[in-house]
């Protein structure tokens, strides 16, 4: 985007509210380069009081008038603005001027357009485009058919409504009508461009005519002849439908649409008291812009969806990443867990071994005689010992001894002659 040739002018929000205070609007915008209702819509967005009614008269008599404080505003996007000012291409707030965005070739067909000397369109056609031969071709088959008897038109070999360019006149304004078409083809030709006859339509079976510069379908455009609507009575008719009807009449004035239907956008017409013939320039100009605005249009969707993409990108690794935190977290609470767990286990296993030795205490106390022994045979004894060890393996600081609970039997394994 050739923005370098901008003069680049950033204000923040408090410079802004300085500068508008500071000598009126117009000779703010006067400044800048841009309109006075721009600065008054910057001083909205950004939350700027602008200068009230009668401030600057009192001013002018010497008084003091007081300023609107400038609120407080957190917003970032609302600290500071760029004009980009462009001696051709004027000053846009925010972004270079719009023609600036078009590119470098649309650009120059731009101004090559205004460049050259204005459309004008001659009293007959000479060395026709083929397109325009084409279609002249086909308009005098059409009215060639309409001349002959319905039972007789199979002798005719024409294609009606075949390929041709989109026209849509009486009679009285064919030749007109083509000299026209071939004027804009030429010019459009002339600027890099191309005019082409595509089939259209669902089906496929229509056709339609359509500007192409600098690579970009720019529209889509019709020559046709406007109509006035008649109503027209006729008492003695036969049949009920024709005893009043509304008929289209033409009306000798011309105009070019984006074609289809009488509802799309007339690009140029005739009136009463000028000809259509006089707005070809700025028409073919404004169809370079428009595939200017096509480009642009076109850049800010890619970037949007760009920077769509990148956002989701970022929400994705964000998401992952908090994933990975929450499941790393997870594993080491587990970890957690389990120690806690295995603490808990020890620490009720060494209650339970104290109880028990606690217990065999009394027991030993209880079956001892007189002189407090006890004999070391005997299924007493054996009880005691058995007891103990039962406490030992309980007691997560001692050696575990061996003991019938802890033993297994594996399954034999399958030999060579056992079944399995």
């Amino acid at each position: 985007m050739p923005t370098a040739a901008c003069e680049a002018i950033t204000f923040t929000r408090r410079e802004f509210y300085d500068k508008v205070w500071s000598k009126p609007v117009t000779q703010v915008a006067r400044e800048l380069g841009c309109r006075a209702v721009e600065i008054s819509q910057v001083c909205t967005t950004l939350d700027i009081p602008k200068p009230y009614s009668g401030y600057w008269s009192k001013l002018a008599h010497r008084k003091s008038p007081e300023q609107t404080p400038l609120p407080e505003n957190d917003d970032p996007a609302k600290q500071s603005l760029t004009f980009f000012k462009h001696p051709e291409f004027g000053t846009r707030v925010g972004e270079p001027p719009r023609e600036l965005q078009y590119g470098d070739d649309i650009l120059k067909i731009l101004a090559l357009a205004r460049r050259l000397d204005p459309v004008k369109v001659p009293k007959t056609l000479r060395r026709p485009h083929k397109l325009v031969a084409s279609a002249r071709d086909q308009i005098t088959a059409d009215q060639t058919v309409k001349g002959v008897p319905w039972g007789q038109r199979s002798r005719f070999n024409v294609s009606r409504g075949g390929s041709t360019l989109s026209i849509d006149v009486s009679e009285d304004l064919t030749s007109r009508a083509l000299r026209v078409y071939d004027v804009l083809i030429k010019r459009i030709e002339k600027l890099g461009g191309k005019v082409e006859v595509r089939k259209s339509g669902y089906d496929g079976r229509s056709w339609e005519t359509v500007v192409v510069i600098a690579g970009e379908d720019v529209t889509t455009v019709r020559i046709r002849e406007k109509r006035k609507q008649v109503k027209v009575t006729n008492e003695d008719a036969t049949y009920s439908w024709e005893r009043s009807r509304t008929d289209l009449l033409p009306t000798g004035l011309l105009l070019i649409d984006r074609g289809a239907t009488s509802f799309e956008q007339v690009y140029l017409k005739d009136t009463e008291k000028k000809k259509l013939d006089d707005g070809l320039n700025d028409f073919i100009i404004s169809l370079v812009k428009q595939a200017g605005e096509k480009r642009v249009r076109r850049r800010k969707q890619e970037e949007e969806r760009a920077r769509r993409e990148e956002a989701a990108r970022i929400e994705h690794e964000r998401q992952a990443e908090l994933k990975r935190r929450q499941d790393e977290l997870q594993e080491r609470q587990a970890q957690e867990q389990a120690k806690v767990d295995e603490l808990w286990l020890h620490a009720n296993s060494r209650s339970r071994s104290k109880l028990i030795r606690e217990y065999l205490s009394d027991l030993a106390y209880h079956l001892a005689d007189e002189d407090c022994s006890l004999p070391i045979e005997g299924p007493t004894a054996d009880y005691l010992r058995w007891a103990h060890q039962q406490a030992d393996r309980l007691d997560p600081l001692c050696p575990t001894p061996p003991s019938v609970l802890d033993e297994t039997i594996d399954a034999p394994s399958a030999g060579p002659n056992r079944p399995r």
